[in-house]
């Protein structure tokens, strides 16, 4: 009886959360709360709430896919119920696929890539590269270009190359400096 009582009491807690959630998505404490909450009916036995959690999270991403509160959030969720780093490398594949300019989704993709033993960046570059010639202006793709760069062997070099075709520009980006150029 004391275990159903405590049960049904973190299920409510976990409705009244989606309904502040739903009102208030960059509440730290909101989620910070909804983390104790699983928390507490995993310690109970409740397996069943990490599946449910990741599809709100799917439903609020698709809400506002920007949210890094609901980023943070899928991330430890997707820790506890054994998510591997493709899997989540593939469910972030899927919201650049929608939108490229989307920074959230390429930071959470960084927290993956090394763990999923990706050691060649040559399909991380491809990616990046067809966001950077769809939109050359956009920020999001550049600033993951040059976090991959960073992270590029020390003896290759690794060129990223756009066109902007309004205005004739050409864009270099090389992970290492560049010396005597004429």
């Amino acid at each position: 009886p004391l275990q159903e009582a405590v049960s049904s009491a973190l299920a409510g807690e976990l409705t009244l959360l989606e309904h502040a959630i739903g009102m208030n998505p960059k509440a730290y404490c909101l989620w910070v709360h909804r983390e104790w909450v699983v928390g507490q009916m995993l310690a109970a036995g409740d397996d069943k709430v990490l599946a449910s959690e990741l599809a709100l999270c799917d439903k609020l991403l698709q809400a506002d896919e920007r949210n890094f509160h609901c980023w943070g959030y899928r991330l430890s969720v997707a820790r506890k119920a054994g998510r591997t780093p493709e899997e989540e490398l593939a469910y972030t594949s899927g919201k650049i696929d929608r939108n490229f300019s989307n920074y959230s989704a390429w930071h959470y993709r960084s927290r993956f890539l090394h763990q999923a033993g990706k050691q060649s960046l040559s399909g991380e570059l491809d990616l990046v590269q067809g966001a950077v010639f769809t939109d050359p202006a956009d920020q999001s793709a550049w600033i993951y270009n040059r976090w991959m760069m960073a992270r590029a062997a020390p003896q290759s070099v690794v060129v990223t190359a756009a066109l902007h075709p309004a205005g004739a520009t050409l864009i270099l980006s090389f992970s290492k400096p560049v010396t005597n150029v004429p």
